[in-house]
């Protein structure tokens, strides 16, 4: 748990303070020497009354890492205080740095995230402030009292004097570092980063400055997490906008979703991409820089294969080889699977971002084991240049949650659509079939008038005929043969009533 002041020690005639906290199954008591202060007031209050508004007056996460680096070390004394931020693959970059004469400088350089391996950082996480006031100290064993727990079943992870792991000491010395401290910076429950401190010769701080310390680390991680709260707030609302606008002309066309490339402003801003393609089945429509249809064809394919409803990448060659043809357009890929039965995929696109990255040190040196085996840290510091490909510019999660939105809201469109297709398939189902019931009706009744009239002209032909004029024999012979077009409609007719209700006949015929 949390270490906390219990009081205070006179041991040999000085004043020792008190700290305790618990673990799993002990309590940890430690006791340090407290030299006498001669301080007007405690730091931990000037934190609280003149940085934390300075602090709130920052517009970005680098300026507030400057600020945190400048406090410490006024609060300090150390002669390098540096405020760097992990990336995605852990590496870390100094974002602010306050230095004294006499110390190299590693603003914008990035330390590679070997220098700090996993377990250390779940150190950093859980046990937030760490203080090593000389790093040529001499260790010193724990003693076991008779009877009680082995000093292997103590567990000193959160205790403030347990001592450090001596390559950790090394690195320290091969920095010209003989005293140092870290302060966590953590956001949303992660290790956003470190403040840490340096110093070419040892440094102690007493209790009363640790706290301040501390104070100032929450301080800090509170507003980087407030600017990147309202960053992504703003960036949301901004995506949002351009979402609910090409839903809007979606749902005004004809609901395909090959209509969304005809806004392509919209959709390329949508993501912040350079290129875009909607891939429905084996077509495809794009908008911006892409790849190649075919290969547009294959990676909507795969990205279908996998299941993921939304799915991005920042460096596509390290998970699908064949886009290391056109890595140059595109690099990254953001996409949503609107079907999971169809291939409908719609894809964004962003071209490849070279990084020109400054290393303190080179990276691939970070640990070397000597000829017994044993493991050392690098020995440089030295600026070492690097130039990364095959990356684009990181997705946000403001862009990949929009494409989520944008994927149900396209889903809504498309299946209400398909509602509406359906309703009006039911209305004409009923038309059609009001229409076969007429057409039955009318052709059936109409039959027998139209035999009626072919046969009474018949009957007055053969009785009347020889008193008949030549005009008269023209004129009722027009009437029979209209009476038998007329009764050849009405077969047809009855048979186009009967094409619902009865197999079509095939009938060979001549076409020579």
């Amino acid at each position: 748990g949390v270490s906390m002041q219990v009081g205070v020690l006179h041991i040999d005639a000085q004043m020792h303070s008190c700290w305790a906290h618990r673990n799993a199954t002990q309590l940890i008591l430690e006791c340090e020497p407290t030299p006498p202060q001669q301080r007007p007031e405690e730091p931990i209050y000037g934190v609280a009354r003149d940085f934390l508004p300075r602090l709130q007056e920052a517009d970005t996460v680098q300026a507030l890492a400057q600020l945190a680096a400048e406090e410490l070390q006024r609060l300090t004394g150390f002669g390098r205080t540096l405020v760097y931020r992990f990336d995605a693959d852990g590496h870390g970059e100094v974002l602010g740095e306050a230095v004294a004469p006499g110390y190299d400088s590693y603003l914008g350089l990035h330390f590679p995230a070997t220098d700090i391996p996993q377990q250390a950082r779940a150190l950093y996480l859980s046990n937030r402030f760490r203080l090593i006031p000389d790093a040529n100290y001499q260790a010193v064993p724990l003693l076991a009292v008779p009877g009680g727990p082995t000093t292997h079943d103590i567990d000193l992870s959160q205790a403030f004097l347990r001592s450090v792991s001596p390559v950790h000491l090394e690195y320290m010395r091969n920095m010209g570092t003989l005293a140092s401290m870290s302060v966590s910076i953590v956001v949303d429950g992660k290790l956003w980063g470190l403040a840490s401190c340096h110093d070419h010769a040892p440094r102690y701080l007493d209790s009363g400055m640790r706290a301040a310390c501390s104070l100032l680390g929450q301080f800090l991680s509170m507003q980087i997490d407030a600017k990147q709260a309202t960053a992504e707030v703003a960036a949301r609302l901004e995506l949002r906008k351009l979402t609910l606008q090409l839903v809007a002309h979606l749902s005004d066309s004809d609901a395909s979703l090959r209509r969304i490339v005809d806004e392509p402003s919209l959709l390329l801003r949508l993501a912040r991409a350079t290129g875009a393609a909607v891939v429905l089945d084996d077509q495809a429509w794009t908008a911006g820089e892409t790849p190649p249809t075919d290969a547009l064809l294959d990676l909507a394919n795969w990205v279908a294969g996998m299941g993921h409803e939304v799915y991005e990448s920042s460096q596509l060659t390290a998970h699908y080889p064949q886009a290391a043809e056109w890595q140059t357009t595109a690099s990254g890929v953001l996409a949503i699977s609107i079907s999971q039965v169809h291939r409908h995929v719609i894809l964004w696109f962003r071209p490849e971002l070279v990084q020109t990255v400054t290393w303190a040190g080179d990276p691939r040196k970070s640990r070397q084991p000597d000829a017994t085996g044993r493991i050392h840290p690098r020995h440089s510091f030295a600026s070492w240049v690097e130039q990364i490909g095959g990356h684009c510019l990181p997705w946000s999660a403001a862009e990949i949650g929009t494409a989520g939105e944008l994927r149900q809201a396209l889903i809504g469109v498309v299946l209400r659509r398909a509602e509406e297709l359906a309703a009006i398939a039911s209305e004409l189902g009923r038309v059609n079939k009001e229409l076969e019931a007429f057409s039955y009706t009318v052709s059936h009744d109409l039959r027998a008038p139209m035999r009626h009239i072919a046969g009474y002209v018949d009957l007055v032909m053969e009785t009347e005929g020889t008193a008949l004029t030549a005009r008269a024999h023209r004129y009722m012979g027009h009437v029979k043969d209209a009476a038998a077009f007329a009764g050849q409609l009405v077969d047809a007719l009855l048979d186009f009533s009967r094409m619902g209700r009865t197999a079509l006949k095939i009938k060979r015929v001549d076409c020579n």
